[in-house]
């Protein structure tokens, strides 16, 4: 697999792509101003990409309603414009969290990415480049994969559970170690 210089990025360069206040165009990260979800967003914007090139591995948690999604989105939208075939996997509680997921995409894209070179955004109708798939069994995550049917896939954690044979799914599952 050929590497990919990731670079750093800044809150400064994030807010240059991605704007994380839709109510206010020409809303732009500044160091000095006072904190927002906004600025809060293209700070862990920037955090999770820097980590993500050192490590190869990020984790992201924090309360409800913390901007985790577009985040996430924000990451994987840099990682478009690096590789425009890149695979992203979101594993979800439930499927009703994989429709959230998919409503807010859209809105990522359509609201907030600045984007003028149709690498996220499609210049026509501001609707997403990259395909979404919804996969709740493996066996059609794997296909999907396999053919190459989308560039965001959402998944369940339950898609998961046909792993771990039904014999050590019964009972304290310690005690068989």
């Amino acid at each position: 697999m050929k590497p990919y210089d990731w670079g750093g990025l800044t809150p400064e360069h994030v807010a240059d792509a991605i704007n994380f206040n839709s109510k206010d165009p020409g809303w732009h990260y500044k160091t000095d101003s006072k904190v927002t979800m906004a600025s809060k967003q293209a700070e862990g914007v920037a955090y999770l990409w820097n980590l993500l090139s050192r490590n190869k591995v990020a984790l992201l948690a924090d309360e409800v309603g913390m901007g985790k999604t577009f985040q996430a989105l924000g990451v994987a939208a840099f990682l478009w414009k690096m590789k425009p075939d890149a695979k992203v996997l979101v594993m979800a509680p439930s499927r009703d969290i994989c429709a959230h997921w998919q409503r807010e995409y859209q809105a990522f894209v359509r609201s907030h990415d600045r984007s003028d070179d149709n690498s996220i955004k499609n210049a026509s109708d501001s609707g997403p480049i990259q395909s979404i798939q919804t996969c709740t069994r493996l066996e059609d995550l794997a296909h999907s994969l396999e053919v190459g049917a989308g560039h965001l896939y959402l998944t369940t954690i339950h898609s998961l559970s046909g792993l771990v044979p039904q014999s050590e799914k019964e009972g304290d599952i310690s005690k068989k170690a």
